[in-house]
């Protein structure tokens, strides 16, 4: 059973991420429970906040909205990256959107954001669009 702060940090935290995904523009979680309602205390303890099981579940009620979208973004960046040859600036910011979107996935999907078995090093100079892709698709859970 969640708690109505959990109830409303949720979905705060559901809405910024939409605005995260259109605009690129992040919010800080203390600023999400702090708009909650979570005490001064409570709001420097973000992750552990967010890591309760009422937190957890009020969160998943949201997965339909923002999963769906933020798959079809990822999709799009990836068909873009194969499609067009970038400056070295525009691939960061397409790599660094990739890995965003991969973690928020893996957020409202309730699966882990950190995969300690991947914790070898990624030579990105020599990385072809396939070894991106594969390594993307592991995380996500999709296979190998």
């Amino acid at each position: 059973m969640s708690t109505i702060k959990q109830e409303r940090g949720a979905k705060i935290l559901a809405k910024y991420k939409a605005i995260e995904i259109a605009t690129g523009k992040t919010i800080s979680l203390k600023r999400i429970l702090k708009e909650a309602g979570y005490s001064l205390s409570t709001q420097k303890q973000g992750v552990r906040i967010t890591k309760n099981q009422g937190f957890r579940e009020e969160l998943a009620k949201y997965e339909t909205d923002f999963v769906p979208m933020m798959e079809k973004l990822m999709a799009k960046t990836l068909k873009a990256l194969d499609e067009k040859d970038f400056n070295e600036t525009t691939f960061r910011d397409a790599r660094d959107l990739l890995d965003s979107l991969n973690k928020n996935i893996r957020l409202l999907k309730d699966l882990s954001t950190e995969n300690l078995a991947m914790k070898a090093e990624i030579d990105l100079d020599n990385m072809t669009l396939e070894d991106a892709e594969r390594i993307i698709n592991e995380q996500l859970g999709k296979g190998k």
